[in-house]
């Protein structure tokens, strides 16, 4: 994800720049500003989802020693035979994208709320307008 993250954050930085240029404002400075903001929400969406995974993990070691299971590679391997499930592939797609959403959310706002100076709702309506006068 890390290449992802990192194409994804010189889109952000150049719709920023575009954005700031197209209401006469510093492009540069909300460039850096769109790319510093993307990398730290992205990295706290990591976080989130690390501490996520932790207590989960330790509940279910919990219940494991509860039922009486000792560690050893049988042990092991029955756990991971029981533990491969839907809910595993939801968590797994959960912690690729919460990073993701979570950054572009951010991004979304501050665009539209100190570059454009309009709400979110209004930026997107006003997009929509325009794309509907583009149709031929």
């Amino acid at each position: 994800m890390g290449i992802i993250y990192g194409l994804i954050n010189i889109f952000v930085a150049n719709w920023f720049f575009s954005s700031a240029k197209s209401v006469k404002k510093p492009g540069i400075k909300w460039a850096a500003i769109g790319g510093v903001t993307f990398l730290l929400f992205i990295f706290s969406g990591n976080i989130v989802v690390r501490e996520i995974q932790t207590s989960i993990q330790s509940s279910n070691v919990e219940k494991l020693v509860e039922k009486g299971y000792v560690a050893s590679k049988k042990s092991n391997q029955n756990m991971y035979r029981q533990t491969k499930s839907k809910e595993i592939t939801f968590l797994a797609v959960f912690n690729d994208l919460f990073p993701l959403v979570l950054a572009m959310s951010v991004i979304v706002f501050i665009r539209a709320k100190f570059i454009l100076g309009i709400g979110v709702i209004e930026s997107m309506k006003k997009r929509a307008v325009q794309d509907k006068s583009l149709d031929i």
